[in-house]
Formats: C-alpha cells, sequence, structure tokens
C-alpha cells in the first residue's frame, strides 16, 4: 500500500470561499472578449463560467496589473497542489505560476474532469525569482460553454511521508441516526441526521525510520525533516516533529490536504500523542475531514478521492 502523506507549512492557501477583499487585493479576470465570469458557490467553490470561444482566460491573484505580490520564496516553498472540475469534457482547467521575473510555469496543462481532481506539482522557478501570481484557467473549445469549478489552491513547503502506520489505521466514515423512542411501539423510529465528518486514525512506531550504519548508506531518519538525508542535513530536534508544526500552527492553516494511501481530502490533525512505555516510542494520531459546505454537494469518491 502507498503510505500516508500530510501537507505542512502553508505560504498561500485559498479555499475558493472569496473572490474579493483578500489579503493582497481581489482575484482578478482576464480575458478577451469577455468570455469568462466567476462566482462563489456555496461558500466554497469558485465556479468560472465560459461562453463560446477560443481566447485563454483566467482568474489571477494577486492582480498582476497592481502593486502586490505573493512574494513566496520556491526553494522554502516547494510544492503546490490543487482540486478541480469541469462541467464536460469541453472545458478545460488550467494552471499557471508566474515568478518576479514575469515567467510562467504551467503546473496543470489543459485538462477536463467531470468528478472533483486533486493534482499536485513542484514548483521549479530560477534561485533568484519568486512566486508572484497565480491564475486559474477556464478555457474551451471554440463552440463550448460551461464552467470550470475550483475547490481549493495551496502552496506549501513539502510533504511528509509516514514511514510507517505499524500498529495500525483506520478510516471511519459513518452515517448519523437518532433514534426515537415511541411509547408502546415496538422497535424505535430512525432517522437520519446526515453524517459527521469522517476520520482517520494512524498508529505507528518511531523507532522504526531508516537509520544506516554502513558506509555510504543515509544515516537519516524519516520521522526527521527534511526526509532523505543523512542526519547532518536534518533540522527537526524530534521525531515526528512536523507534526508538532502543524498542531502548533492550526490557528493560521485551517486544513492539510491528507491522503491515507487508499482515501484523500481535507482533514485536521486532532490530538497527536507521543506515548513512550520504557525504551519503545509511538507515535497516536487523528485526523478529522474538514469543508466548508455540505459534502452532499459531491459524490462519495469525489468527496474521499
Amino acid at each position: 500500500m502507498t503510505k500516508p502523506t500530510i501537507t505542512y507549512g502553508h505560504g498561500f492557501l485559498d479555499d475558493c470561499n472569496k473572490l474579493t477583499g483578500l489579503t493582497y487585493g481581489d482575484w482578478t479576470e482576464t480575458d478577451t472578449g469577455a468570455l469568462l465570469s466567476s462566482a462563489v458557490s456555496v461558500d466554497d467553490y469558485f465556479v468560472l463560467t465560459r461562453t463560446a470561444g477560443v481566447a485563454e482566460a483566467f482568474l489571477s491573484y494577486p492582480d498582476e496589473g497592481g502593486a502586490n505580490n505573493l512574494n513566496l520564496s520556491p526553494s522554502i516553498y516547494t510544492k503546490i497542489y490543487w482540486r478541480f472540475k469541469t462541467s464536460s469534457s469541453n472545458l478545460k482547467a488550467k494552471i499557471m505560476l508566474i515568478d518576479s521575473g514575469g515567467h510562467g510555469q504551467t503546473v496543470l496543462p489543459e485538462t477536463s474532469s467531470t468528478l472533483f481532481t486533486v493534482g499536485s506539482a513542484t514548483i521549479n522557478f530560477g534561485d533568484a525569482d519568486l512566486l508572484d501570481h497565480i491564475r486559474l484557467y477556464a478555457n474551451a473549445l471554440a463552440s463550448a460553454t460551461g464552467t470550470v469549478t475550483y475547490d481549493f489552491v495551496l502552496v506549501c513547503k513539502s510533504i511528509f511521508t509516514f514511514p510507517n502506520t505499524e500498529f495500525g489505521t483506520e478510516f471511519t466514515p459513518p452515517p448519523r441516526y437518532a433514534d426515537i423512542e415511541i411509547p408502546t411501539r415496538i422497535t424505535d423510529v430512525t432517522q437520519n441526521l446526515g453524517s459527521p465528518s469522517a476520520t482517520w486514525t494512524a498508529s505507528c512506531n518511531l523507532d522504526i525510520g531508516r537509520l544506516g550504519t554502513t558506509l555510504g548508506t543515509c544515516t537519516g531518519d524519516d520521522w526527521k525533516r527534511p526526509q532523505g538525508v543523512d542526519a547532518v542535513y536534518q533540522t527537526d530536534f524530534m521525531k515526528g516533529e512536523v507534526f508538532v508544526d502543524i498542531s502548533h500552527n492550526s490557528l493560521t492553516e485551517p486544513f492539510q490536504w491528507l491522503n491515507t494511501g487508499k482515501q484523500q481530502f481535507k482533514a485536521t490533525l486532532r490530538t497527536p500523542r507521543f506515548p513512550e512505555r520504557s525504551d519503545t516510542h509511538s507515535l497516536d494520531l487523528t485526523f478529522k475531514e474538514y469543508s466548508r459546505s455540505n459534502k452532499d454537494n459531491e459524490s462519495y469518491l469525489e468527496r474521499f478521492g
């Protein structure tokens, strides 16, 4: 099974619930011939509506004609994540990053998906260039009309791969019911009350990492960051420190993107625990699904990736 991963260290997050009045201004429409209109749906999605035409059209943040830039160093903030869908195969999503030298990196080439789809990419700019602007496109074939919907855009430091979940994981997406007791009735009255947020728990062995002991073998421990390098280059003090980092920054980082290896969704970290028993060390984690809107707007396939 694919090992679980979690994002950490936000540089920029837009949960696509607000087009104006943001920290650096507004999302600005750019197109030829007024082909694009944009709106927020259910306090959770940008919906970009296209009329017929071949010209590209996009939202940009911050306004590329204004004085504000994101000024994010790709040597620190190395990853970008997004989630989108299109109303038909004739509508195309596309995401481009603009650096401080005015150059563009297309992290999502023109793509269609009628189900919400998650993507990610590594940000590749020159050492001296900063990430200044993000463009969300709504492109179309010449005669096509329809919508491109974006759920979120996240620029973060990196992702952390769990070295192990030796003591087990558990995914719980329960429905919610009320059982109403009625005098003289045999059986309760069952009423469906929707669904609580799903949870995912993991129990890990901190004593199993990637310690090398022979010449030429990496001596780092992958419970510390950066992963995959010798210990002398690692900056974390304790094993599992990334989860202390995520927990501490919960005030300013509303959610992380969690990929359990089988499911993936927005999640918040709850009750990280570091039990120690004699000379053994473990880590217990609980994540809870996050959403601004009613997930009834999506299918279960979309909801859990």
